[in-house]
C-alpha cells in the first residue's frame, strides 16, 4: 500500500493521516498555510512559464526547420532557464514527493535542460 504524504514537505504522514483538505494532506497546520501562500504566490507567473515554454519550443521548431543547431541549442537552453526561474511540477509529482521537493527536482531539470542546450550549441 502506498503511504501517503504531506502536500507540501513531502513528509510520510502517520495512521491517521495528518490534516486533510480538498487541497491535499498535510502533516500539520504549518504545512497547510505554507503549501496555500505558495500556491497563491505561484499561480500569479502561470502564465510567465507558458508563454515561456511556448516561445522556446518556437524557436526549437525554427531551428529545426533551418537547420540551424545555434538557434535549436539556444531554444533549449532558454527552455532551462524558465523552468530554473519557475520550477512548476504536475500533480503528480507534488503529490510523490511534496510541493517543496518537486520544486527542486523542477530546478535540477531546468539546470539539466540548460546543460542540454549548451552542449547542442557548441558541438
Amino acid at each position: 500500500m502506498k503511504k501517503k504524504r504531506c502536500t507540501f514537505c513531502g513528509r510520510i504522514l502517520s495512521e491517521n493521516g495528518g490534516h486533510r483538505t480538498e487541497e491535499g494532506q498535510f502533516c500539520s497546520e504549518e504545512c497547510r498555510t505554507n503549501y496555500q501562500e505558495a500556491v497563491k504566490r505561484d499561480s500569479r507567473y502561470v502564465k510567465f512559464f507558458m508563454a515561456g515554454i511556448l516561445i522556446a519550443l518556437v524557436l526549437v521548431l525554427a531551428g529545426a526547420c533551418v537547420g540551424d543547431m545555434l538557434l535549436t541549442g539556444e531554444a533549449c537552453a532558454f527552455m532551462g532557464v524558465v523552468i530554473l526561474v519557475l520550477p512548476f511540477a504536475t500533480p503528480e509529482t507534488v503529490a510523490m514527493i511534496g510541493y517543496r521537493k518537486s520544486r527542486i527536482v523542477g530546478r535540477i531539470g531546468g539546470l539539466l535542460l540548460i546543460a542540454m542546450g549548451i552542449w547542442i550549441a557548441l558541438f
